[in-house]
């Protein structure tokens, strides 16, 4: 069974289509560092949304930037989060 985190991790890696990345670094900014656009985020968040039954507003979104902020983002916001 996956872990939250790997389940969390994993669902970014495909939304930003990062499945050749052999691990993704918690702390490097998917933007900067590995070439996601504004619309890889936004289709991230969307899969979040209904993966983990969580509602993240816009205002939140330009901070989930780095692996880190999404784990504790949906960590902290999502009951499914076990």
């Amino acid at each position: 069974m996956n872990t939250f985190e790997e389940r969390v991790t994993n669902l970014v890696r495909m939304q930003l289509d990062l499945r050749d990345e052999e691990t993704i670094n918690l702390d490097k900014n998917f933007i900067v560092e590995y070439g996601a656009d504004s619309l890889d985020i936004m289709e991230m968040v969307l899969a979040l949304e209904e993966e983990f039954d969580i509602d993240i507003d816009d205002s939140v979104t330009e901070n989930l930037i780095t692996l880190r902020n999404v784990i504790e983002y949906v960590k902290e916001n999502s009951l499914l989060a076990v």
